[in-house]
C-alpha cells in the first residue's frame, strides 16, 4: 500500500484524519495548477519579447524639399539658359499623380503651367 492514496474518507473518521487525507489528493492539482501557471508565464513572455522585437512601421513628416539632380541636355549638348519645367511626382507606373506644380485642366496628364529655372552648363 505504499505510494497509493488512503480509501476515501468514510463517516466516523475524524477531523485531522479528513484534513490528511483531503491534502493528499488535492496536491496533484495544485502542483498541475502551479505548472499551468509556469507554463502560462513562460508563453506570455515568450510572446512579449516577440513583439519587441517585431519591426514597427515608423512614420516621418514628408520633407519641404527634395533634392533630384540630372542634367538638361539639348540636341547632345549641356542646356545654358532659362529652362521652363513642368513637374510632377507620380508613382512607377504613371498611373497615380501624387503632386503637379500645376493644375491639369485639360487632362492630358501634363501640369498646364510651366516653372522657369536657370540652367548653367545643363545643371
Amino acid at each position: 500500500m505504499k505510494g497509493r492514496l488512503p480509501p476515501a474518507p468514510q463517516p466516523g473518521y475524524n477531523h485531522r484524519r479528513m484534513r490528511f487525507i483531503c491534502a493528499v489528493r488535492q496536491r496533484p492539482l495544485a502542483a498541475l495548477r502551479q505548472s499551468l501557471l509556469s507554463l502560462a508565464g513562460r508563453l506570455l513572455l515568450a510572446c512579449a519579447a516577440v513583439c519587441s522585437a517585431w519591426p514597427v512601421a515608423v512614420t516621418a513628416q514628408v520633407p519641404a524639399m527634395l533634392n533630384f539632380q540630372g542634367r538638361v541636355v539639348v540636341r547632345g549638348g549641356s542646356f545654358d539658359g532659362t529652362g521652363q519645367f513642368k513637374l510632377s511626382l507620380v508613382n512607377a507606373n504613371g498611373s497615380s499623380v501624387y503632386w503637379r506644380n500645376a493644375p491639369d485642366a485639360n487632362a492630358d496628364g501634363e501640369p498646364d503651367a510651366f516653372v522657369s529655372l536657370p540652367v548653367n552648363r545643363g545643371l
